[in-house]
């Protein structure tokens, strides 16, 4: 086997670990984005609604289809009146939470990051058969 061939495996494993690393960590920094902007809020699946840290629930207000997301609104008057507005929220208009309607994987930014990887591996393959002729 030729050095060349050699060089071309170990560049085509690189690349195949970077794009595991890749998905891996863009998994990772959505799932802690998500627990970052929901902090202290509990999402009640069979209402279908979020609880704040005051016991005030946050309603669905929006179905955006296109993009797949749902927007959570508390009520106005609510968040206005709360002592822990400012910590919580600067909005007139209640606390919003946005939920997701598809998984990580199947999400926009997934998607794009499922593209850089599988990218990745495409040229892994390449550096492969490029260099398995030499």
């Amino acid at each position: 086997m030729s050095a060349e061939a050699v060089l071309a495996a170990g560049y085509a494993v690189l690349l195949t670990a970077g794009a595991g690393a890749l998905e891996w960590l863009s998994a990772h920094t959505h799932r802690r984005s998500l627990r970052w902007r929901t902090a202290g809020f509990r999402y009640l699946e069979l209402h279908d609604a979020w609880v704040c840290p005051e016991d005030e629930h946050l309603w669905p207000h929006q179905f955006d289809h296109e993009r797949r997301l749902v927007r959570y609104r508390a009520r106005a008057h609510v968040c206005n009146a709360c002592h822990r507005k400012e910590a919580c929220t600067d909005s007139d208009e209640g606390r919003e939470i946005v939920r997701q309607l598809d998984p990580w994987p199947h999400s926009e930014a997934g998607r794009f990051h499922r593209g850089i990887s599988l990218m990745l591996v495409a040229l892994a393959v390449f550096v492969l058969v490029v260099g398995g002729r030499s």
